[in-house]
């Protein structure tokens, strides 16, 4: 068997391929978001693949116009078996409001071509996904005095040092580990 080459079109084949480009994903790889305690109401929480799938990306989608959320890889940059892919993500959603919101995915792939996501676990940050998935008032007060460090939600800027660090060179020897960088709300291991 010849071995697998990472290319910046593999990865953007994988983009295309809609939701079915999640089968490069090894189905019990562990997704983080945003932190490592279960909230259905905020959708953090601990995942496999199917349990993403189904608790995380189902309830986004059904409150979308035609369940439909566009994905476009806005950059890829690929590093040996690792890519780092920067996505923007554009829907419209039922209450007629714009749905955009940017993500950042760490692919590390296995020498058979499949995908072992590499994640941060960022707290409370603000992003576009905050107000546009709340309603009017939801977003009054949200997170204040929730973060001990420094009492406010996270700026997108504050993660991108540990996105570089994991994609980069430097993360090279890391591996089941999560990156913590919440402001002190959760203080231990993964």
């Amino acid at each position: 068997m010849a071995k697998f080459t990472l290319t910046k079109k593999y990865v953007e084949d994988i983009f295309a391929g809609g939701p079915a480009g999640f089968s490069i994903i090894d189905p019990d790889v562990k997704w983080i978001v945003a932190s490592e305690t279960k909230d259905p109401g905020r959708l953090t929480g601990i995942y496999n693949l199917s349990s993403w799938l189904q608790e995380v990306r189902a309830p986004l989608v059904s409150r979308l116009k035609d369940g439909k959320l566009e994905i476009t890889p806005t950059s890829i940059d690929v590093v040996g078996n690792k890519a780092i892919v920067e996505i923007a993500g554009t829907a419209t959603q039922l209450n007629g409001k714009p749905y955009n919101n940017r993500y950042a995915w760490f692919l590390i792939f296995s020498e058979e071509g499949k995908s072992k996501l590499k994640f941060q676990a960022p707290g409370l940050f603000y992003t576009p996904l905050q107000p546009s998935s709340r309603e009017d008032n939801g977003m009054e007060g949200w997170g204040l005095g929730a973060v001990p460090l420094h009492g406010r939600v996270g700026q997108p800027a504050e993660i991108g040092e540990a996105y570089v660090l994991l994609a980069g060179p430097g993360g090279n020897y890391i591996t089941g580990t999560v990156i913590h960088v919440n402001g002190g709300v959760h203080i231990g291991g993964a």
